[in-house]
């Protein structure tokens, strides 16, 4: 049987004497998106933090079924990768410049980049469209094409995992779906476990198989959309009203506007 690509259990951070998640399990396989959901202060940047190395924690993080902690922070980095709700541009590098960035963990120290890591890194160029823009300065790029970038210095890394924390909270309605859309399908493709922090809820429903509902460090809720985006839930720790409504076989959430009914929502298939 083939170990889940992440496998949390017994997860604890504190801080100062204050525990700022608890998460008895989680798990996702090769292939899967999990969506890690909740308001403002629920935990979801924490978890992937841990997962990602970047968080003191207590209890057991695995990637592919080997404990995380035991790891070496480029075996590591070679197994996951994280795209940042806020990714850092250095002024005037070129685009082919910061994906090859993607191949830290493959190259030794002191070592100079090998034709396969300038090959990864061309072949990223290509599937993400930005072949064309390989020499420009990537602060010159715009917001959609900066984003496209940043994810392809993830895939540089040759990841099992890809983490997403926010990854269209500065982009408009067409990149949003253009970047979401990439990631999906190269998680199709490559067999990529996506765990990705997203504060709209439509959008995460959309791309999201499963859902991991956090409030206030806690696990709320997870599983399927059927039982994890369900009005009571959403209402108890969002803290407002919310309808859950079936669309042509899209899930669309939405808080009434004052003074109007809230709109019976169908039961999700």
């Amino acid at each position: 049987m083939t170990a889940p690509a992440v496998a949390v259990r017994d997860l604890t951070v504190t801080i100062d004497g204050r525990r700022l998640l608890s998460v008895p399990e989680a798990s996702v396989l090769g292939g899967e998106w999990l969506g890690v959901i909740g308001p403002n202060g629920a935990g979801k940047t924490t978890l992937l933090r841990c997962i990602a190395g970047r968080c003191t924690y207590e209890g057991s993080v695995q990637l592919g079924g080997l404990e995380a902690s035991e790891l070496a922070a480029r075996e590591r980095a070679r197994r996951v990768a994280v795209v940042p709700q806020h990714p850092v541009f250095p002024p005037g590098m070129a685009v082919s410049d910061y994906v090859m960035l993607g191949r830290t963990p493959h190259i030794g120290l002191f070592a100079f980049e090998k034709p396969s890591d300038h090959a990864a890194v061309d072949a990223v160029l290509g599937q993400l469209e930005l072949t064309d823009l390989a020499e420009r300065p990537i602060n010159t790029l715009s917001g959609g094409e900066r984003q496209r970038a940043v994810i392809a210095r993830a895939l540089a890394q040759d990841p099992s995992v890809l983490l997403l924390d926010e990854p269209t909270a500065a982009l408009d309605l067409g990149h949003q779906h253009e970047v979401l859309s990439l990631v999906d399908g190269l998680r199709l493709t490559h067999g990529l476990a996506v765990i990705s922090a997203l504060h709209d809820l439509t959008l995460a429903a959309q791309y999201a198989e499963r859902f991991l509902l956090l409030h206030r460090g806690e696990v709320v809720a997870s599983g399927g959309a059927a039982s994890v985006l369900i009005p009571e839930l959403l209402e108890s720790c969002y803290g407002t009203p919310v309808s859950v409504l079936d669309h042509h076989d899209t899930i669309v959430i939405v808080p009434p506007r004052p003074g109007r009914p809230r709109a019976r929502p169908p039961a999700i298939r």
